[in-house]
């Protein structure tokens, strides 16, 4: 029997291709005769030095990444694998295409602080990685510099993450020349960073994820128009960017896409006043909302989106009394899961029976309103409950037994209410994932066994 090997070679010279049969062992005159098996025994090694190819990986580019990592500094030893001996490819943090070979994904995301890399800027060597599509450097040391303006010729990126990586400075409008990008991060600089000008971004038209957290916006013009612009974004992250009411005001724009199909939103940590914006109500397809440490204190009429599955409004100056939870809960039969933080506004009522209907619900957090009355024995339905945070309130009466029947809870703070009774073995009967209690400073009086 003979045993074949297949070798496929790309000949620049002709540009084409040569699918070449190599005979492992065995004697085949056939191809022994052949043009492909003089190539093969005669030619493919001065090919290769001729034409600068390593099989493997692509020469150019190879020296490109060793130039990259000379102009960092790795205590640890990350990039040890990045030598001459081996093929690019295989490398830590280094993607290749399967079919060209070409570098297309360098991750060096620094997922633990004794392995951080550090360098005074971003190297130019990159530019050889004219096939990267996927470029992660985050949490890694840049030490003050400024993001490059070079990297917005490297047209092919697709994903671009810079996040918290200590640049400074005006984020560079070259960005916008990257016409291929779906994602860009650039958080966690700290105000550091700063952009005086969005309107770079409206070339971004394929954008699907954007995260300036902690960029300094607040010069920024034109934002609303930016946004109408990238019609494909699901996730916006803009927390702690210096933006006010000005920035994104709240009044209804008719006929206006604005972020309709964005499904995560987080603007928490800005200094937002008044009415909540209106055009809450057309996004839809919102199922993460993060209006937190702002100073909205208008209606949250935003509560009836229908996919919504976790909202946070924490530390605003919400007021909303009557029954504002059975009106919150009345077009919520889609709810696959919800995380409702209201804590440090001013939601009075009570909590309806129909607080059961809420099964997936897996994070409540009122802690510091003025909510009064019993719990209902419904509680004991929301089987998917994790954390119950109900401290600073005015609530009363006995905790229903139904409590125990939470199997998956792992956090109760019920402190600083008027709660009152027994809580007996029976509260915890089904609790075995329970790690925090606090019940303290309410009038109940514990009956559990010890053994």
């Amino acid at each position: 029997m003979v045993n074949f090997l297949l070798l496929y070679l790309n000949f620049p010279f002709a540009n084409l291709s040569e699918t070449i049969f190599l005979t492992e062992h065995g004697d085949n005159e056939s191809l022994r005769n052949s043009p492909s098996h003089y190539l093969v025994n005669h030619g493919v090694h001065a090919l290769g030095v001729a034409k600068n190819v390593t099989f493997g990986c692509v020469s150019g580019e190879r020296k490109a990444l060793i130039s990259f990592k000379a102009s960092l500094l790795d205590h640890s030893n990350r990039l040890s694998s990045w030598n001459h001996n081996k093929d690019c490819c295989s490398w830590q943090g280094v993607k290749c295409s399967k079919v060209t070979e070409h570098v297309t994904g360098l991750d060096l995301r620094n997922r633990d602080m004794g392995s951080m890399l550090q360098g005074n800027t971003i190297d130019s060597s990159l530019l050889e990685l004219k096939y990267l599509s996927y470029l992660d450097l985050s949490f890694n040391d840049f030490q003050g510099s400024l993001i490059p303006a070079f990297l917005g010729s490297m047209k092919h990126l697709q994903h671009l993450n810079l996040s918290g990586a200590n640049f400074i400075g005006v984020v560079p409008h070259q960005l916008g020349n990257l016409s291929s990008l779906r994602a860009l991060d650039l958080s966690g600089s700290y105000k550091s960073l700063r952009v005086d000008d969005l309107m770079w971004a409206t070339n971004l038209s394929s954008l699907e994820h954007l995260d300036m957290s902690g960029v300094n916006l607040s010069r920024t013009k034109h934002l609303v128009k930016v946004l109408n612009m990238l019609l494909f974004l699901v996730e916006l992250r803009l927390s702690g960017s210096g933006l006010d009411s000005t920035s994104l005001p709240h009044a209804c724009v008719d006929n206006s896409t604005l972020l309709t199909n964005v499904q995560y939103l987080d603007l928490s940590l800005n200094s937002f006043e008044g009415e909540f914006p209106c055009f809450l109500q057309n996004m839809t397809s919102l199922r993460f909302l993060d209006l937190s440490y702002n100073m909205y204190n208008s209606d949250p009429h935003f509560l009836r989106l229908n996919n919504l599955e976790d909202l946070n409004v924490a530390g605003n100056l919400l007021h909303r009394s009557a029954d504002w939870i059975s009106e919150f809960l009345s077009d919520k039969c889609q709810l696959k899961s919800l995380n409702v933080s209201l804590e440090y506004n001013k939601f009075s009522g009570h909590f309806p029976e129909e607080l059961g209907e809420l099964k997936q619900l897996t994070e409540l957090y009122i802690e510091s309103n003025c909510v009064t009355g019993l719990l209902p024995s419904s509680l004991g339905k929301l089987r998917a409950l994790r954390v119950l945070n109900l401290g600073y309130n005015h609530l009363s009466g006995e905790i229903p037994i139904s409590l125990g029947q939470l199997s998956n809870l792992e956090n109760i703070g019920i402190s600083y209410n008027s709660f009152e009774g027994t809580l007996s073995e029976a509260h915890f009967a089904k609790l075995s994932k329970l790690e925090y209690l606090n019940a303290g400073s309410n009038m109940l009086e514990f009956r559990v066994g010890y053994d």
